[in-house]
């Protein structure tokens, strides 16, 4: 397998320095794919001096390019800074500088929608409460879903790079896919949560109905018990 993509010969680039042939092959592949995804040498270079190669293939299909500050972002959607923060803090992934041009095309989206919900009318209180819990529930799912994969291709003799590969690969082809069964899973759990609601509504309805019929009842005894004495 050649060690050039794109002009660049990683072997000569010192790349691949100090690898065995299997290692070599794996690091090599996944040079080859981060390049032709755009990275360019200073990038890889600085990801295998720092031990970053791995994790550079996951950000990629996990984050979107940089473009945007939290701050930006915020006044792009019109939500107030503080309540972003505040959001993404219930959600546990608080920003570390507002400032920090760490957002992209997908969090600009994101946070379109969360400025929908505050022009509907929804409570912003409820809303940090709803972050709350789907920053609990989502990083449980993460992490299920992360053992998932390592159970299934964590083999012994796999390479790094060759895991990388791997994950980068079931995150771009199965994360797009999980997101319908995600959305199928939560209908369910709202339509059950509707229906326990309608059955409470029914319930409450009827006790007070009843009270108000003994209530009238008491009040009509009283009136007849008055009229009579009198």
């Amino acid at each position: 397998m050649s060690s050039a993509s794109d002009g660049i010969d990683f072997e000569a680039e010192g790349l691949l320095e100090g690898l065995n042939d299997e290692a070599r092959s794996g690091r090599l592949r996944l040079l080859q794919a981060l390049a032709t995804a755009g990275y360019q040498l200073d990038e890889l270079r600085g990801a295998v001096a720092t031990n970053r190669l791995v994790l550079l293939s996951a950000e990629h299909v996990l984050t979107d390019e940089p473009r945007y500050t939290f701050a930006e972002i915020a006044g792009k959607s019109e939500v107030p800074l503080d309540y972003l923060v505040a959001f993404m803090r219930a959600a546990g992934l608080a920003p570390a500088d507002v400032d920090e041009r760490v957002c992209g095309e997908r969090d600009l989206q994101a946070v379109g929608v969360l400025a929908g919900f505050r022009r509907a009318g929804l409570d912003a209180d409820a809303m940090l409460e709803v972050a709350r819990v789907l920053g609990r529930g989502l990083v449980q799912t993460a992490d299920a879903m992360g053992e998932l994969f390592y159970e299934t291709f964590l083999k012994a003799g796999v390479s790094g790079e060759n895991l990388a590969l791997q994950k980068a690969r079931a995150a771009g082809e199965l994360l797009p896919r999980a997101t319908p069964v995600i959305e199928y899973l939560l209908r369910l759990h709202m339509r059950i949560t509707e229906e326990q609601c309608q059955r409470f509504v029914e319930l409450y309805t009827a006790a007070l109905d009843a009270t108000v019929k003994r209530l009238m009842l008491r009040a009509a005894q009283f009136r007849c018990a008055s009229t009579v004495a009198a």
